[in-house]
């Protein structure tokens, strides 16, 4: 039986008369794709349980390779360790790039420094506690195969996004003024 009869058929059932045209399709159920079929919606939860579960691996992997890591006394460059390369913008400039630090922090929030985490970088708490806070929020997402695409265009992560930007901005310009002038 073809994707549509079975639409129209629980179109009706569900109260949505398939003979009329004023009222159509039901729009509880799923739209159709560009072949004429929709996609179940039983892969689509899949899908959405794959891409919570990367997150929830992704941020239990950034704790524990901060946790490996050995804080640089220095402040930032804890990163090499990771066989990255020193920042291009230190390097060039002498002074710290907005990210610089933000590893050594990771790696004393891991173990519990907060007073040397906040010397390396003013947001590594908040980034690191947003980490902690994000694992438990992936795993119920997975559980209940949220739509990650509703929760990326509501305005409230938009307005985070961009305060954390302007955080990060100001406590860049504290680090510059600080490095400049001290």
């Amino acid at each position: 039986m073809a994707y549509t009869q079975v639409r129209k058929r629980a179109s009706s059932a569900l109260g949505a008369p398939s003979d009329d045209p004023a009222r159509g399709l039901h729009p509880k159920l799923p739209p159709l794709s560009g072949k004429g079929e929709a996609i179940p919606m039983r892969r689509r939860a899949a899908w959405r349980r794959v891409a919570w579960a990367s997150l929830a691996v992704g941020l239990v992997t950034v704790l524990l390779l901060a946790r490996s890591l050995v804080p640089v006394p220095a402040g930032h460059g804890t990163h090499t360790q990771l066989g990255l390369a020193p920042c291009a913008f230190l390097t060039a400039t002498g002074l710290p790039c907005p990210g610089c630090g933000l590893t050594t922090s990771f790696a004393h929030l891991a173990r519990f420094e907060w007073e040397a985490a906040l010397r390396a970088h003013a947001l590594g708490p908040v980034l690191f506690m947003g980490c902690v806070a994000g694992i438990p929020l992936a795993l119920v997402g997975c559980v209940r195969a949220w739509r990650i695409e509703r929760i990326g265009a509501q305005s409230r992560t938009l307005g985070a996004a961009v305060v954390l930007a302007v955080l990060m901005l100001c406590a860049w310009i504290v680090r510059i003024g600080s490095a400049l002038f001290a």
